[in-house]
């Protein structure tokens, strides 16, 4: 029989599910001492003989002491009803489309059935039924729409699967029955030998239930008298005409593990070698799953196929599906290697990455077309709003961060002027090219003409000539030297004072300093990379090539502050350098309107 489809729509509001670890603990034996005690609503503690814990191999605390994080704990007096609220949610969801699966774990004897099924009493109901309870309550209140429920009872014994409910599996020896099988096609599962049957109540649900629970395989242990000796999986298929979705719910009641020394060499320990091999490839799986994460490097095949039970469970382990593992703990202190030996996989089950939840729409293809990509486009404006916040948030971060580092820079430059001021006016006495640049505006012809070399100290100055290219990228210092000339030498050159420069001209032969365009990153930097760089250029007063200086400071906000200093000093300086050709008699050059102004490249 194959299995309902479920034609996933992703536009239907998917929702994100963590595997859900709750650990019982079962009531303890009359004159047993408890070694399984619950710490609180999400811990378990477990204490073990310290010279058995010295043999083991696993991961127990020094002292036989190991303590284990879950979602939830039940302890001993916790009725069948509070365990079945815990795992509630995933019957819901079931009822809404989404797919289900809680499956109990736990050696032999430690409560699994009596959770799965439950006890003789209506109070006693275990899961199974209180599940079939809900699922034909929200079924009655949708009439008139129909919400039809239906149901497959399966046996994994010996790593063979076998329908609990085929009228020809009731004999005694199970190598008579008819075997089913777990095929592939095209992704999805399909159960050979597996028949589906209508529950039109939950009186026929539950009849199938005792049913398959009369033939399913038992024996008896050291442990238990009446023992499971093969995994039963009960599923629940629900669809909803009116909402039209489509969910399955697996119910599995695993068989108990437990170690070979309870076991003699006979058909009981091949029972046990089997069983705790199936459960050897379901942990597998749950490792595997636990590697299969974004921050490490993913594994890409997850061994489903190496058994049955796996195969069946494919779809429930980190697939579409909400899913809860209940792991059953016997209290005493007999049985507390198996109970720690529950709970380290209880714990990994837990590690098992969150999976988004979708519901399962019954739709045709053109309808799942038309979903599909409605999700998209819904997934994809999700994200571009997700990315529009992020890079709103960049940028006023980084407008923020501009706006600091230019306050600081300000104030060091205040700091270091007051600082500078005296020394200044001293070296003014002694040297008239070290004197400090004025910072007037409109400076008269007898005021000194500005010196901008203390600014060199806080970026690269590199020059440019003319219309075309930069004839040096490398750094220079420049400065205005007494007579009113820039000069500029290129970093490395030898010797000091004017006559080493590469370069002059005369700042009366220019007729304005002007901003030389927006901050832009360069192209190269002989300092050490691109920085943020902007420029002034001197505008001539004849046919000369302008001059344009550009400024890297390692930042825009260092550039621009530097660029305003310069061109402060520079404007001072033409504008004293034409006072003082005007007071001689030099006639100034007309100034040539064909003359741009600069930029870099």
């Amino acid at each position: 029989m194959a299995a309902p489809p479920d034609p996933v729509s992703p536009g239907s509001a998917a929702q994100t599910w963590k595997l859900l670890t709750v650990a019982r603990i079962k009531p303890l034996q009359e004159g047993a001492t408890a070694s399984v005690i619950k710490a609180d609503d999400s811990s378990v503690v477990v204490h073990r003989d310290p010279t058995e814990v010295a043999d083991d191999d696993e991961e127990d605390a020094p002292g036989g002491t190991a303590a284990f994080a879950l979602d939830k704990v039940c302890g001993p007096e916790a009725p069948q009803e509070e365990v079945y609220g815990l795992l509630k949610p995933v019957v819901t969801g079931a009822t809404k489309g989404r797919n289900g699966c809680v499956f109990a774990y736990g050696q032999t004897g430690s409560g699994k059935t009596h959770t799965v099924v439950g006890g003789d009493s209506f109070r006693e109901r275990g899961l199974v039924p209180r599940a079939i309870s809900q699922i034909f309550r929200y079924a009655s209140k949708r009439q008139p729409a129909k919400v039809s429920v239906s149901a497959t009872f399966a046996q994994v014994y010996d790593d063979v699967l076998y329908d609990l409910l085929d009228p020809r599996n009731s004999g005694e020896n199970v190598d008579d029955w008819v075997k089913a099988r777990v095929l592939e096609d095209n992704g999805s599962l399909k159960f050979d030998g597996l028949a589906e049957y209508e529950a039109a109540s939950e009186a026929d649900a539950l009849r199938l239930l005792w049913l398959g629970s009369e033939r399913r395989k038992t024996g008896r242990t050291k442990a238990n008298d009446l023992s499971s000796r093969s995994h039963a999986v009960f599923t629940l298929y629900v669809f909803d005409e009116e909402a039209r979705t489509r969910a399955k719910l697996h119910l599995v009641d695993l068989a108990g593990s437990e170690r070979f020394s309870y076991r003699t060499k006979d058909v009981a320990s091949f029972e046990s070698r089997n069983i705790n091999l199936s459960l050897h490839h379901l942990e597998h799986v749950v490792r595997t799953l636990c590697e299969t994460s974004p921050a490490l490097s993913p594994r890409k095949h997850v061994p489903y196929r190496n058994s049955v039970l796996t195969s069946m469970l494919r779809d429930s382990l980190g697939g579409n599906c909400r899913t809860a593992l209940v792991a059953t703990l016997a209290a005493d202190a007999e049985h507390a290697r198996e109970s720690a030996a529950t709970l380290r996989f209880a714990r990994r089950c837990g590690a098992v990455k969150a999976v988004a939840v979708q519901r399962n729409l019954d739709l045709d293809p053109g309808e799942q077309l038309v979903a599909r990509l409605r999700e998209e486009n819904r997934t994809l404006r999700a994200a571009l709003r997700e990315a529009d916040g992020a890079l709103t948030k960049a940028a006023d971060d980084a407008d923020r961060a501009l706006r600091r580092a230019a306050a600081a820079e300000a104030k060091a430059r205040d700091l270091q002027q007051a600082l500078d001021g005296p020394r200044g006016h001293r070296a003014a006495s002694t040297s008239d090219s070290d004197a400090p640049p004025p910072r007037a505006s409109a400076p008269s012809p007898s005021q000194p003409p500005p010196n901008p070399r203390d600014l060199l100290s806080r970026g690269a100055v590199v020059l440019k000539h003319g219309r075309t290219g930069l004839q040096s990228v490398q750094p220079r210092f420049a400065w205005v030297s007494a007579e009113r000339v820039l000069r500029w030498r290129r970093l490395g050159d030898g010797g000091d004072g004017d006559g080493d420069a590469s370069g002059s001209a005369r700042l009366a032969d220019y007729a304005d300093v002007e901003a030389g365009g927006d901050v832009r990153r360069s192209r190269r930097s002989s300092m050490g990379g691109a920085l943020d760089s902007c420029a002034l250029t001197l505008i001539p007063a004849g046919e000369d090539r302008p001059l344009t200086l550009q400024f890297d400071a390692g930042s825009a906000a260092a550039s621009t502050a530097l660029r305003d200093d310069w061109l402060a000093a520079l404007r001072a300086a033409v504008a004293a350098a034409q006072a003082d050709d005007a007071a001689s008699g030099t006639a100034p050059v007309p100034r040539s309107d064909s003359f741009l102004l600069g930029s870099y490249v």
